[in-house]
């Protein structure tokens, strides 16, 4: 029985993809997320950023994993280097043990024995992996907070490495409030010699307006943020591909999406959606490849079927909606024809 992961796995490249440093997951849900002191006491994730000014860094771990635990190391190593320069990053260590497998004496004194100094939590309830709908303990999760906002967040590793996977970290709290950021091709933090990515941030007129371009200079992305940690979207966000076609933009209002219209390969107009509280609204209209309009569902003010499709033009999903919340079936498409059926079971999607 296939449950969520599954269904993401079909669903994610229909879905909004924002290719930025975008929190996948609200600022305010991840402070709530409570953990607990190795003492036992329960304290939530904003009790222990404590709206720090510096760049604080939260990471999971468990003993076992040697990627996180490496990843760990240079990131202590670096904190304390970076203390020296002058620059001041916090880190912290959120071990996601499963309790029947570890012990908490066994995280402390294995914590010891790398020497860390840094703070060390841990979520023997897990809460962090109820929060992001995980079935299994994962790691490494890792979140930047600047201020108490969530800056940046990252699930898994870069490319099963631990260096990189503490260089992006590292790079992405250096980068804050900067003028000028480079990524790699998974828009991963990089710098200016393995870069295939690049942003700009320019202040106008109390707005940070932003730029990602191709390493060539072809514009990506650009838009407006209402504050310097550019966390905050408004107002227009347009996307292109490489040799200057739009392929979608994005309306927002305080940092709440809107609006959204796409394009196919090629320019040619797809769909529009009107969004209320992260759903499709309304459906203004949806186009084939021809430019006919086709069935886009019975979607109205929040209630209704909703139908969308891929990017040859071919239906690919349909769910309903009452009110803003899914009901009945989800089901997917593969050229044209129905391929598998969900329904909700929980907080996930069950194939049935």
């Amino acid at each position: 029985m296939n449950t969520l992961k599954s269904f993401l796995k079909l669903a994610i490249p229909l879905l909004l993809t924002v290719l930025f440093t975008s929190n996948a997951w609200s600022q305010a849900s991840i402070s709530e997320v409570k953990v607990q002191t190795l003492g036992g006491i329960e304290v939530k994730v904003n009790d222990i950023i404590k709206n720090n000014s510096d760049p604080v860094i939260l990471f999971t771990y468990f003993n076992d994993c040697e990627v996180c635990v490496e990843a760990l190391e240079i990131l202590h190593e670096e904190m304390k280097r970076y203390r020296l320069d002058g620059f001041k990053i916090n880190v912290i260590g959120l071990n996601v043990y499963v309790p029947e497998d570890d012990a908490v004496m066994g995280i402390k004194e294995f914590a010891i024995s790398k020497g860390w100094t840094f703070d060390i939590y841990m979520d023997p309830d897990n809460n962090i992996r109820s929060f992001h709908n995980k079935t299994e303990t994962r790691a490494p999760y890792s979140y930047l907070f600047k201020d108490g906002k969530l800056i940046y967040s990252k699930l898994g590793w870069v490319e099963e490495d631990a260096e990189k996977t503490a260089r992006n970290l590292i790079n992405a709290a250096e980068s804050i409030g900067s003028k000028l950021v480079y990524y790699d091709e998974d828009w991963n933090y990089a710098n200016k010699a393995t870069h295939f990515y690049f942003r700009t941030v320019d202040h106008i007129d109390g707005l940070y307006y932003v730029q990602d371009r191709w390493a060539d200079g072809s514009l990506q992305m650009q838009g407006y943020f209402k504050d310097k940690e550019l966390t905050i979207r408004e107002g227009k966000f347009s996307y292109y591909e490489k040799f200057g076609l739009k392929t979608k933009e994005t309306v927002y209002k305080n940092n709440e999406l809107i609006g959204e219209k796409n394009w196919y390969v090629g320019g040619k107009l797809k769909n529009e959606f009107e969004y209320k509280n992260g759903m499709i609204y309304n459906i203004l209209y949806t186009y084939d490849l021809s430019g006919k309009k086709v069935d886009h569902g019975t979607i109205k003010n929040g209630t209704g079927s909703v139908i969308l499709y891929n990017d040859f033009g071919d239906r690919a999903t349909q769910y309903h909606l009452e009110n803003g919340k899914y009901t009945g079936e989800y089901i997917t498409y593969m050229a044209g024809k129905v391929d598998k059926k969900f329904k909700r079971k929980g907080t996930e999607w069950v194939e049935i």
